[in-house]
């Protein structure tokens, strides 16, 4: 059933792609606020969005590790801003990342399986778990067209929620916000 919601999602993506694909520019980034819930094993070191002269907007978070991690599983929620609120907006579900990354989700998730190799480059989040107690970092990342046009969204202003269970606890929280022109 779930893989039969992702294809749905997906094939529903592609029609909007048709629809607005003359319109999109694309996504801007314009926030990021990371938050610890235990910072006895998770640190964030860097949290920012830089925007140099003339370039787009990049991401770069820095979140320091300081206990072996042997399950994560990230809650990925997708909010657009109505009425000055976020309000749930086409995406909620959990990613038992580990899993994933052995190739074993990416049935399931169709479209976090077509993004994962662009936002891989960005990052040394890689491998299979056990993570040892690192850095974990995001470098650089940026919304290009590759990734954007993966879930191409109406105009508006948008926010994605990861929340960061490891070891069968929260351990933290990623807000993004963005902007769609």
């Amino acid at each position: 059933m779930c893989l039969f919601r992702e294809l749905l999602l997906f094939l529903c993506a592609i029609h909007l792609v048709c629809q607005i694909a003359s319109a999109a520019k694309g996504f801007d980034l314009t926030e990021i606020y990371c938050s610890s819930y235990n910072e006895m094993f998770l640190q964030f070191a860097m949290c920012k969005v830089d925007t140099p002269k003339n370039s787009m907007a990049m991401l770069n978070v820095v979140a320091r590790l300081l206990e072996t991690a042997v399950s994560i599983k990230c809650r990925i929620t997708i909010f657009r801003k109505a009425n000055k609120i976020y309000r749930p907006f086409i995406y909620d579900d959990t990613l038992d990342l580990c899993e994933f990354v052995k190739g074993m989700g990416h049935k399931r998730f169709v479209i976090w399986a077509l993004a994962y190799p662009l936002v891989l480059k960005y990052t040394n989040a890689n491998h299979t778990c056990p993570y040892e107690p690192q850095d974990v970092v995001a470098r650089n990342f940026t919304l290009n067209s590759e990734i954007s046009n993966l879930m191409p969204l109406p105009k508006g202003k948008y926010r994605v929620k990861i929340v960061f269970k490891v070891n069968n606890a929260k351990r933290g929280q990623l807000l993004v916000d963005c902007e769609k022109s």
